[in-house]
């Protein structure tokens, strides 16, 4: 049988289901009728390629946002506050606002790694490269070792 909720997991086995550690986030939302709509958030800021609307009904309010924006997913990352500076009653597609979230959170992630790890991908592949049949590994690359044979 397969525990469906993750209190189950935890409670069949607690190593099965460790709980992430979320960081908390601050999105400043902003823009206004024409412009692009903007969410910033750690130095990264994302805008909209579709320009804001002018909104008959249901304009993006603040409770909207949270719900659209909050949707973090099973990044590293939970909705703590969030600044509404949209100016007037405005609209943006839902789709849109999925987007910006998306490219948003991927940036985030990016950054988040970046600061993790301190090495190019370069440095880390030698730092960690086994060495083959017994030779050390060396600083060079197989290509270049080939060419300066010649």
């Amino acid at each position: 049988m397969i525990p469906r909720s993750r209190a189950a997991c935890a409670k069949a086995s607690p190593d099965v289901w460790l709980p992430r550690r979320r960081e908390p986030l601050d999105l400043t939302v902003a823009g206004r009728a024409g412009e692009p709509l903007t969410i910033a958030a750690n130095g990264i800021r994302v805008s909209s390629s579709v320009p804001l609307q002018q909104a008959r009904t249901a304009p993006l309010t603040t409770e909207r946002l949270r719900e659209h924006l909050g949707r973090l997913g099973d990044s590293r990352f939970e909705l703590r506050d969030l600044r509404n500076e949209l100016e007037g009653a405005v609209i943006l597609p839902i789709g849109e606002l999925n987007r910006l979230r998306r490219e948003l959170v991927f940036a985030l992630e990016s950054q988040a790694a970046r600061a993790e790890s301190p090495l190019t991908w370069r440095e880390l592949f030698h730092a960690t490269a086994t060495p083959v049949r017994g030779r050390p590994a060396t600083r060079a690359s197989p290509c270049s070792a080939a060419h300066s044979s010649k």
